[in-house]
């Protein structure tokens, strides 16, 4: 971040941002209040929670870092509010999926051996599915865009004539991601959201035929003489860790391929601007990433 528009910590919060936070935070401390033993089941709201916190800083900072938004359009990682709407929802629904077998286990006891099981495959459903539905529409909003048509318009003054041909015929310098990745990256997501609820049906209903070994998660209701709960497989570590490390492993090779762009493209293009709009134009580049810094430095 350049040290000219650094934003100091109470800047990243906006009013909406503190809002999902009192009301993830309030649903929790309500869950937790169920005296739960094992903290394991959290473990999937706070993952997507993570992720959507991450999201939310990232587009309240850009916003805020981004002033001439019909000129610059960045969006190397897609539309960052988009993907924090999604992981919210997410993380919600499986807050409210948790607080509602602490709940049943509560009130109505007899009735978990049969809840369990469509409980734990919900579960991991929504969770997993959080980490492919930020992929879906990925190919119309992840790339990075300079419009120069926005700025002639307001410049009667423009040089143009210092621009290439190839450059001054388009207007504009853009980088999108590459049809190859976008496609490397569904199926990648796909195949493991198939393969890890496929897995997790099967070690369900292996876990009811005791063919398949597991350990017992106690619930708020249980009672200390049986000690039931929820019987999981040790596969449930694979289902919390594998979906976020193939998201960020997507993110990774997204972010590479939309930051193959032609810096000297850049360059002609804004040389050709007033001073002024090259001097606004080039901070809010440099202020969104670093790599910008290699176009020819501030005076």
């Amino acid at each position: 971040m350049s040290k000219i528009t650094e934003l100091r910590f109470r800047n990243l919060v906006s009013e909406g941002f503190l809002r999902e936070l009192i009301l993830f935070f309030f649903l929790f401390l309500l869950t937790i209040a169920q005296v739960w033993e094992s903290i394991l089941l959290f473990i999937f709201p706070l993952i997507s929670f993570g992720f959507y916190v991450f999201f939310r800083i990232l587009s309240i900072n850009k916003w805020k870092l981004t002033f001439s938004k019909d000129i610059i359009i960045y969006n190397p990682l897609g539309v960052e509010k988009r993907h924090a709407n999604r992981f919210y929802f997410v993380s919600l629904f499986t807050l409210i999926l948790i607080f509602w077998i602490g709940a049943e286990s509560l009130y109505h006891p007899q009735l978990i051996e049969d809840y369990s099981s469509y409980f734990l495959a919900l579960l991991i459903f929504v969770y997993t599915f959080g980490f492919i539905w930020i992929f879906i529409d990925m190919w119309k909003y992840s790339k990075i865009q300079i419009k120069l048509g926005k700025i002639i318009e307001d410049n009667e003054n423009l040089n143009i004539h210092s621009i290439s041909p190839s450059t001054s015929q388009k207007k504009e310098i853009t980088s999108s991601l590459s049809f190859k990745v976008f496609k490397q990256i569904i199926i990648m997501n796909w195949i493991i959201f198939v393969s890890t609820n496929i897995l997790n049906l099967l070690s369900i209903m292996f876990l009811e035929n005791r063919i398949l070994m597991g350990f017992n998660i106690i619930l708020p209701g249980t009672s200390p003489l049986n000690q039931n709960g929820i019987h999981v497989s040790f596969l449930i570590f694979f289902f919390m860790i594998i979906p976020p490390s193939s998201c960020l492993i997507s993110f990774l090779l997204l972010y590479n391929n939309i930051m193959k762009i032609s810096l000297e493209k850049f360059e002609i293009l804004l040389g050709a601007l007033p001073r002024d709009k090259q001097l606004k134009i080039k901070q809010e580049l440099f202020s969104l990433n670093d790599k910008f810094k290699l176009i020819s430095r501030l005076e």
